[in-house]
C-alpha cells in the first residue's frame, strides 16, 4: 500500500447541473438524483479506512461528503473553501449557452483557468504533499487514506495540472476531460517528493445505468 491514497469525488447531481447553469460558487444542493447518487458512492466507500475527510464548503459537496463519512462515524468532515468550484463570477446562475461560452472566456469577474489551476496545486502541495510527508517519516506500512469532496472543473483541473507538473504519472489517454458525478478518482503517493500515481480516474461503476442517469454537464 502506498504511503497516502486519496479518493477523490465529485458531489452528487444538482437541478442546476440538469439545467445547464454554471453554478460556481453558488450554494445549490443535491437533486433527488444526486442524493441517490452519493448514498451509492457512499456505500462503494464503505469499507475504505478513511483517516482524513476534506470537503468543499458548498452544500453539494458537503451532502455529498456526509453520506459518504456517515458509514464512518469516527471521521470529521473538514470543509476546506479552496476545494470550491471555479468562481464563475457575473456568469453565475446563467445558462451554459453558445452565447454563454463566450461570454465565460471574456467576463474578467470569472476566475481564469491559470487561477483555477494554481489554486488546485496550492491545495495539494499545502494539504495532501504534508500528509506525504509526515508519513515518510513514521514506521512501519500505516497508510493515510483521505476523502477529498469537491466540483466538477475543480477535480479535472487538479489532475490535469498534477500530470502536466510531472507530480502526477498516469498511462491513459490525456488531457482528462471529465469528472461525473459522484465519480471516484484515485491517486497513490509514496513520498511528498516522488510524484504520485493516478491508479484510477472518473469511475462511475457505482452507478446502476438503469437506475441512475449519468449525465456529462456543464460543470464537468
Amino acid at each position: 500500500m502506498p504511503r497516502v491514497r486519496v479518493y477523490l469525488v465529485r458531489h452528487g447531481e444538482t437541478k442546476e447541473n440538469l439545467l445547464g447553469i454554471f453554478q460556481g460558487h453558488m450554494d445549490t444542493e443535491l437533486s433527488d438524483q444526486g442524493i441517490n447518487q452519493a448514498e451509492l458512492v457512499a456505500n462503494a466507500l464503505k469499507d475504505i479506512p478513511f483517516n482524513v475527510g476534506l470537503t468543499s464548503d458548498l452544500s453539494r459537496a458537503k451532502n455529498t461528503a456526509l453520506e459518504i463519512l456517515g458509514l464512518h462515524p469516527h471521521i470529521e468532515v473538514k470543509e476546506d473553501r479552496q476545494l470550491r468550484e471555479r468562481f464563475m463570477g457575473n456568469m453565475q446562475g446563467k445558462k451554459a449557452s453558445k452565447e454563454g461560452w463566450h461570454a465565460l472566456a471574456h467576463d474578467e469577474t470569472v476566475e481564469t483557468m491559470s487561477q483555477l489551476g494554481q489554486r488546485t496545486l496550492n491545495w495539494w502541495k499545502s494539504t495532501i504533499l504534508p500528509l506525504a510527508s509526515k508519513a515518510k517519516g513514521g514506521e512501519g506500512a500505516h497508510t493515510t487514506v483521505v476523502l477529498a469532496v469537491s466540483h466538477g472543473a475543480f477535480l479535472i483541473t487538479l489532475l490535469n495540472e498534477l500530470i502536466s507538473e510531472n507530480m502526477a504519472a498516469y498511462t491513459g489517454e490525456l488531457p482528462l476531460s471529465h469528472c461525473l458525478n459522484t465519480s471516484i478518482s484515485i491517486l497513490d503517493l509514496e513520498s511528498d517528493d516522488l510524484p504520485a500515481v493516478l491508479v484510477k480516474h472518473n469511475d462511475i461503476s457505482h452507478l446502476s445505468t438503469s437506475d441512475v442517469v449519468v449525465r456529462i454537464n456543464v460543470d464537468d
